[in-house]
Order: structure tokens, then sequence, then C-alpha cells
């Protein structure tokens, strides 16, 4: 019982209660920062909207929340100083000036005018140290951006493997402008190539033109929209799509999901986009002025026929003429013994009013490369929320050559060409107008509206006008790739991929990043951040030391007073009381032979044998060289401290 009653004592329950309280303000803003700081915590997708819409809201509960943990703080630090000064003033005393000092720095005030006094700078640095933080509990209490990722994994065909062209069978080499005798027709069943590729061939091309002329640029194609140009590549689509541009007699056709979020539990967040790493197919195309590579011949008046002679043989094209036809002519020529080629040369030439200045020579390769794709929304361009906008970025792997696919690419801008014309050439129009704007000359008022156009957004004198011809050209290749593998992957079953259907088909697979914005709680790795949240760790970490160590050196030195020690030096009171009876004279002049004059008058903590404590104050000379703990008595300036 007498132990109980010595450990109830409030020499030992205040330190306990102190380090108690510090170890719980230390437990709670040290595990959220280092929680926070490993790994993000995101609201949920309840929470992460109201957020976002009541910011006011937010930052009131948030700043609330952060002074009141402050306050705490400053409470525990205030009382583990006065706990300091009490135990030191029982066991030795102190100046007055000291006694002053700690007070300030007790109560988070400066002490002004004495710059050079110790206590000033430390109690600047306290008082700093209230004062931020609040701000850095804030701080690191307030809603940020968070990304959330999971992994993706899928498969797409390999298209460098020449097993994945075995569905499409020999190649095909008879073309007329008979829509119903073209290949496009056998081998991509899946699509009516003179009625619905026509436009989205002119159209990338469009786009990759105008991609190179630095204007905004969106090429849309199976609901799904590419900045600039498709490199080729066919959408990784989470979930099953409508094919847009099915066959007449097959009009429900569908791109099955061929990639799929690992984690099947995650939020929805705020936003959301992903990336893939994806085959693509970028060749490199350079073209030239030609002038003597192609003939133009007009045959009985009702035909009009242009031929090329190739490496290993003669090509032709002949489409239906009638007067002042303006008639634009694409003939391929492999560019090597094989065919398929690795390398192709694709003749652009004009006749008749319109395209006579038309006469181009551009070759082109089959490289398929690697690509990380970025799959992002367009809500803020189209009110949708859907990730349906893709971006690129190149990577540095290696360029593999797919004769066969630079083959069926160049086919099909071929055939289009052919489709694009009647009296005039859709495809013509567009190349004419690049031609004129090198030229100056437009050939006609609606071209030069379009071409004037052009010159006012582009300095002419300072661009190379091939470069504009390879770009429409290298995005309708890659517009061609990317529909022969909407081809190869289409099946006329939501639920059955073509790969499941031909299970020889050569598969890769596609690894992606899926990634979920959202608010929650994240540290910033800002050193600046950091550095502000010291001010509250700094705080809690120096007055638990500074209680543990006072309750240690209590125990140690066992000079324990009976009477109340829970005494809060704070309170003026007591030194007024301690001063009010005369018998402490401070001299007038405030510093006095090197000392100042509250630096030479010392008070102590003191009991009569069980009585109230009191101070009692003395004068301490220095010459005497007593110890601290000895004062000179006065006439009993004490005062109770209940």
């Amino acid at each position: 019982m007498t132990n109980l009653k010595k450990w109830l004592n409030s020499h030992f329950i205040v330190p306990i209660l102190l380090l108690i309280g510090h170890a719980l303000a230390l437990s709670v803003i040290l595990s959220f920062f280092i929680y926070t700081s490993l790994r993000p915590v995101p609201f949920n997708d309840y929470l992460a909207p109201k957020v976002r819409d009541y910011p006011q809201v937010t930052s009131l509960v948030v700043t609330l929340i952060g002074t009141m943990i402050g306050s705490f703080i400053s409470y525990l630090f205030c009382h583990s100083v006065c706990y300091a000064v009490n135990i030191h003033l029982i066991e030795r005393g102190m100046s007055l000036r000291s006694l002053s000092a700690l007070i300030k720095i007790a109560t988070g005030s400066p002490i002004l005018g004495h710059g050079d006094s110790l206590w000033a700078y430390v109690a600047l640095g306290v008082a700093l140290a209230l004062l931020a933080q609040p701000a850095a509990l804030t701080a690191i209490l307030t809603p940020t951006s968070v990304t959330l990722t999971y992994p993706i994994t899928g498969q797409e065909l390999d298209l460098t493997n020449s097993a994945a062209f075995n569905i499409l069978g020999p190649p095909l080499t008879t073309y007329g402008i008979n829509a119903s005798t073209q290949p496009g027709d056998v081998q991509y069943s899946l699509c009516y190539t003179h009625y619905t590729v026509t436009p989205s061939v002119i159209s990338s091309g469009e786009m990759g033109a105008r991609a190179a002329l630095s204007l905004p640029s969106f090429f849309s194609f199976n609901n799904y929209s590419y900045v600039g140009k498709t490199n080729g590549v066919l959408p990784a689509n989470l979930v099953p799509m409508s094919n847009i541009i099915p066959p007449k007699d097959k009009p429900y056709t569908f791109l099955p999901a061929n990639a799929r979020i690992e984690e099947s539990s995650r939020l929805r967040g705020l936003g959301a986009n992903y990336t893939m790493t994806q085959q693509g197919y970028q060749p490199k195309v350079t073209c030239r002025r030609a002038t003597d590579d192609v003939t133009v011949t007009i045959q009985n008046d009702a035909s009009i026929t242009a031929s090329v002679t190739c490496p290993n043989d003669r090509a032709e094209i002949t489409v239906p003429y009638t007067d002042n036809q303006s008639s634009l002519f694409a003939i391929d020529c492999a560019v090597g013994p094989d065919i398929p080629s690795e390398e192709y040369e694709i003749h652009l030439k004009g006749d008749g009013p319109l395209y006579g200045s038309i006469d181009y020579t551009c070759k082109v390769n089959s490289d398929v490369v690697v690509l990380d794709v970025h799959y992002g929304s367009t809500q803020t361009l189209f009110n949708s929320s859907g990730l349906d906008i893709l971006n690129f970025t190149s990577s540095s792997s290696q360029r593999i050559p797919v004769p066969r696919l630079a083959y069926e690419a160049v086919s099909i801008f071929v055939r289009q060409v052919m489709y694009s014309q009647g009296s005039v050439n859709t495809v013509g129009n567009i190349a004419l107008a690049f031609d004129a704007m090198n030229n100056g000359d437009s050939g006609s008022d609606l071209l030069k509206i379009w071409v004037r156009l052009h010159i006012a957004l582009v300095d002419i004198h300072s661009v190379d006008m091939l470069l504009y011809q390879e770009s429409y050209l290298e995005s309708s290749l890659q517009f061609a790739s990317t529909l022969i593998r909407t081809n190869l992957t289409s099946s006329n079953s939501s639920v059955l991929n073509i790969t499941q259907k031909y299970p020889d088909l050569p598969v890769r697979t596609m690894n992606g990043t899926y990634r979920v914005q959202t608010l929650g709680w994240s540290q910033s790795s800002d050193l600046t951040h950091r550095a502000i949240f010291a001010a509250p760790m700094t705080l809690v970490l120096f007055s638990m030391l500074v209680t543990l160590v006072t309750f240690i050196r209590s125990l140690i030195n066992q000079h324990i007073i009976n009477g109340d020690v829970y005494f809060t030096s704070t309170d003026a009171i007591h030194l007024i009381a301690a001063t009010s009876s005369g018998t402490v004279q401070v001299k007038p002049d405030y510093r006095h032979g090197g000392i100042f004059n509250d630096a030479g008058i010392w008070v102590r903590l003191d009991s009569n044998n069980g009585g109230p404590l009191h101070f009692e104050a003395g004068m301490k000379e220095k010459h005497t060289g007593l110890d601290s703990t000895e004062l000179y008595p006065l006439n009993s300036a004490t005062t109770a401290t209940n």
C-alpha cells in the first residue's frame, strides 16, 4: 500500500501522464506520415467526389483537425517545460533570469530586447516551431491527388510471325476498278472496302498531314480516337467492342476484349487511363519528285492506263476515262526479287487539268516496332468519359521487317486511290493542295481557298512540302495496318476471339499499367514539405526527452518533497508574492559589474517539513564560490502553492 501511494503521488503521476500523452501524439502523427509516405491512402468512391466538389469545407475541416492536434502538442510541451522547471527549482534552484526565460519558452513567447542571451534564440526557435506546427499538420492532412496502379495483361497477334497471315491466303496481285474483283472483298470480308474503308483511309492520311503541320488532328475509327495517326496499332480494349464498319451480311461484328486488369476489386476514382506495350507499324517513307517513271496513255477515248517498269515486271492500272477528266494513279512495285518484299515503291502520277503536276515516287519499308500506347479520356474535348483516345510513345525496340504486312498495307492504299476516282480524285485533291502550297498555284478556286488556309498557318518557305506527302502516305499505311489487325482479330461472336477460333495463330503478350486518379493522403517527396513537418516532430521529441530525463534524474536523486508539486511555473503570482515583502532589492541599474541583476537573484521551491511548497529567494554572490543550491537567507519571502 505504501508503494502504491508513492506511485500515485503527483511526483510520479504528472511525468507518466506527460510521457503517455507524448507517446500517443508521436505514434499518431509519425505513423500517419510514414504510412502515407510509403503508399497512398485513397478515399473511397463516395468520399472522393465530395472532397473534390467542396474544397472550402475540406480545407476548414483539415485546418480544424490540424489546429486541434497542434494545440494538444503545444499543451504537452508547455507542461513538460513546467515540470522540468519545477524539479530543477526543487533540487537546485535557478536564477530569476533563467526562470523568466523558461516561462516565456513554455508559453511560446519570444524574448525581446535580449539579443546577447542564449535564451532569446531558444525562445525564438520554439516560437517559430509552435507557429509552424499547425501549418505542417494541416499540410500532411490535406487531401491530394493520388494515383493507383494495377497491372494489365493481354494478347495480340504477333505480326512478326508469318503464320499470322495464313488466314488471308496467298497474296493477290490483280487489281481493277471493278470493286467486285478486288482482293479486299475476299481477304477483308469483314469490311466492305469500297463503301466504308475509303473515307477512313483518306481521313487517316489527312490527319497525319495535319499533325505534320502542327495542327489539331484526331483520327477516329471503331470507337477510338488517335492523336495524329494510328501507328498500325489495334486498341487493347478492356471490354468487347462493336465494330462500326460491319459487312452488310454480318452487321453485328465484335472485337472481343483482348486485355484485362489483374485485380478485380479496385476503385473507380475520379478518372483513369492506362498504358500498354503493343506492336505497331512504322514504315519509313521517303518521297522524291519523279518525271519519267510512269507513262500515261489514253486508249479508245474510254479508258486511261498508267504503266511503270518495276524491277521484276511491268505494272499498270487502267481506269475509265471521260473528256477533261483529272485522274490520279497509284502503282506499287516491289523492291527486290521476292513478293512480298521488305520494301516497296509507290508511284503517284497525276493526269488532266488538275493533277498534271503530281508526280512522286515514294519508297516505304515494312518495319514493325513495339510502342508504348497511352489510353486516355476525351472528356474535355468530346464530353466522353471513355478511355478512347490513343497517344503513342516510341520505344527503343528493334525494328523488324514484315514483308506481308507492307504488301497488304500498300495494296489497301493503292486500291483506295482507285476507288476515289471519279471526274476528280479525292486523294488527288489532297495531294494537289500540298503540291500547290509548294508551287503557289492551286489550280481551282475551291482549292485556292483550301491552300490559302494552310499558307496562313504555315510559312511555306520554312518547310519541306515532301514532308507532308510522306506524312499522308505514312498515316494511310499505318491505318491499313490497323485495318488488317482489326480484320484478323474480329469475330462474329462477342465472346469468341479469333485466336480461339484459330488456335494456331501466333500471339504475343501485352503488358501495361492501369492508373486510377482519385483523392487521398499521400506525402510529397518535396523537401520543403518534409522540412515543415519537422516542427511538430521536434516539439514532441524534445518535450518528451525533457520529461523523461527530468523524471529519471528525480528518481536517482530521490529529492522528493512532501507536498503538492503540481506547480505551474507560468503562474507569476508566486514570483510576485515572493518579492512583495521588500526583502529582495533589485538595483536601479539593470546591469552591474558585468552581471545582470536578475541573474544574481536565485529562487528555489522548498517545503517546511511537509508543509505547502513555497518560494525561497536570495542573492548569490559570484565571488564566494558557493554552490548554486546555497542561498543567502532573507526574511522568509515565501508563498504557498495551494
